[in-house]
């Protein structure tokens, strides 16, 4: 089954998008253009959720399984089924949040990670990956926040 079919089935008041372009920034004219997450594709589908939160998701239908990894790791099926969770929706900043101490690449573990609360480094769009039944966030920032969060 496709994301969007599963998606479909389990949102109630969630607008459907079938490219970034079709979504429209606070002002009502300005298409929503965020800041791909590295390793991210970038032909995705979206849906906004009645809270304004967006959840991104690979185009099509896609095998999305540790099992199909030599390694059994997440970040070698990433850029196949990955997607994003843009917490604020099309409001500002739009951008990947990123370690303060190291770089925001796809990684399996959180290592030596901390995100500081300040503009540079606190972006609302947290990269996740598909796989398995279930969603993860997949770079070392993602997981440092997921980690923090009470």
């Amino acid at each position: 089954a496709s994301y969007c079919s599963l998606l479909k089935g389990t949102l109630s008041g969630a607008t459907y998008y079938t490219t970034v372009g079709d979504m429209k920034m606070p002002d009502g004219t300005t298409a929503y253009a965020p800041t791909a997450p590295t390793g991210i594709a970038t032909n995705l589908h979206y849906f906004q959720l009645a809270d304004g939160s967006i959840v991104a998701y690979p185009n099509g239908t896609k095998t999305c399984t540790t099992a199909n990894t030599a390694d059994d790791n997440i970040t070698t099926i990433a850029a196949n089924c990955g997607g994003f969770i843009d917490v604020n929706g099309p409001t500002l900043p739009n951008r990947p949040v990123k370690c303060s101490n190291t770089p925001g690449s796809i990684a399996s573990s959180v290592g030596t990670c901390v995100v500081r609360n300040n503009a540079a480094d606190m972006g609302d769009i947290f990269p996740v990956v598909f796989h398995d039944g279930t969603v993860e966030p997949v770079t070392d920032a993602a997981r440092y926040v997921l980690n923090q969060s009470k």
